[in-house]
């Protein structure tokens, strides 16, 4: 039975169904997209349909969905989402409603994957446009780092932590103050970069697979349309990674999502992608393209919503000397010690940065033992 402090109220049209439908998850989504902090809505056999509020889960039925009744439900938003997963791949796409007056749409991007239990629905709510760049709470300490004329600005983290939103934060100030080319490549599109106000630069916005086939194709595509900005959805394999530091090399400001523990761990991730005798030359290649590095965490503030943790890493001319003479497993170690040092002003650790939070009262002292905790343990691994 679910605790009534678990339990975050829709309010149904009739009463809640006893069959989701298309209708019912698009009421769902409508109104998720004007309750406060609803990041997600989460459909998942053998549990009640639920959204992530602030990070916590919240029960939105009493019932548990069924497998058969996802798997059609699957099929009646996609037309054939349901087969695809069932032959064992996942599927991600763009899914829009109706405002309720009817002028414009509530995006989400959503994650189809099939389970033990049977089918799982993941509907991410989308902003229509990215927040502004003065409101995201940017360090000051490193805005100055974000918009490099050439050079790759890695956003690194954990699903959820925020990495889209925070460089899409750093795009709309780019688009609304030069008159640039702007070109994204993106599995799927999430914010709307078209409806940005006041916007002065071209923008092109490409969906993969819809568009082009994969990153590689994509990346291997930017070079050939004369942008001055590229934002490459993620850098998830070897070959993503080269084409986007050849695209840095002709001159280029290319920003990209990294899926990593840290900051300072984030090259030696990105090099074991590559095999073991281009690890060298993919750690100079890509020590010299990069700008700077972000570790973005969301933890619990004191006003029971989240707040942005941050470590970075901004590569100055000398930094990058020493990181192209160290051999790769060396690269690790040494960024974990220069971050750590107080003397070294281009870069923050993820300790000072909760020490600074706590400090000004927006995390508690809970949350700074737990990150003082985990990164104790990072650490030592």
């Amino acid at each position: 039975m679910i605790s009534d402090d678990r339990f975050l109220q829709v309010p149904w049209r009739v009463q809640e169904p006893q069959r989701l439908q298309k209708e019912d998850i698009n009421h769902i989504l409508q109104w998720a997209s004007q309750t406060d902090g609803i990041s997600d809505i989460v459909l998942s056999s053998g549990n009640p349909a639920a959204a992530l509020r602030f990070g916590n889960v919240c029960f939105l039925m009493r019932r548990p969905l069924g497998d058969v009744e996802l798997l059609s439900l699957a099929n009646e938003i996609t037309g054939n989402g349901g087969s695809i997963i069932k032959s064992g791949q996942d599927y991600d796409f763009r899914h829009r409603v109706h405002k309720p007056d009817l002028k414009g749409y509530y995006f989400s991007r959503v994650n189809m994957t099939q389970s033990v239990m049977g089918p799982s629905i993941t509907f991410r709510l989308i902003p229509e446009v990215p927040p502004e760049f003065d409101e995201y709470g940017f360090e000051p300490e490193l805005r100055n780092h974000l918009f490099p004329r050439h050079g790759m600005v890695l956003m690194a983290g954990e699903t959820g932590s925020g990495k889209t939103t925070a460089l899409a934060s750093i795009i709309r100030r780019r688009l609304t103050s030069e008159s640039i080319n702007f070109i994204s490549y993106e599995s799927p599109p999430e914010y709307d970069f078209y409806q940005i106000p006041d916007r002065v630069a071209l923008v092109t916005q490409t969906d993969i697979p819809l568009d082009l086939p994969n990153y590689v194709a994509a990346v291997r595509n930017s070079l050939r349309r004369a942008p001055q900005l590229v934002l490459v959805g993620e850098a998830r394999d070897h070959e993503t990674i080269s084409g986007a530091v050849a695209e840095v090399r002709t001159g280029h400001a290319l920003l990209s999502t990294v899926h990593t523990p840290s900051a300072h761990g984030t090259i030696d991730r990105m090099v074991s992608l590559f095999p073991p005798d281009e690890a060298r030359a993919a750690q100079v290649s890509l020590v010299d393209a990069l700008s700077v590095i972000i570790h973005q965490r969301l933890v619990a503030s004191t006003d029971g919503r989240r707040v942005a943790l941050r470590e970075w890493i901004v590569f100055t001319h000398d930094l990058k000397l020493d990181l192209i003479r160290l051999e790769p497993s060396e690269v690790g170690p040494f960024l974990q010690q220069h971050i750590n040092n107080p003397e070294n002003r281009n870069c923050r650790s993820v300790t000072e940065s909760a020490r600074r939070l706590h400090v000004e009262g927006k995390i508690s002292d809970l949350v700074l033992q737990e990150v003082m905790y985990s990164a104790g343990m990072a650490g030592k691994s």
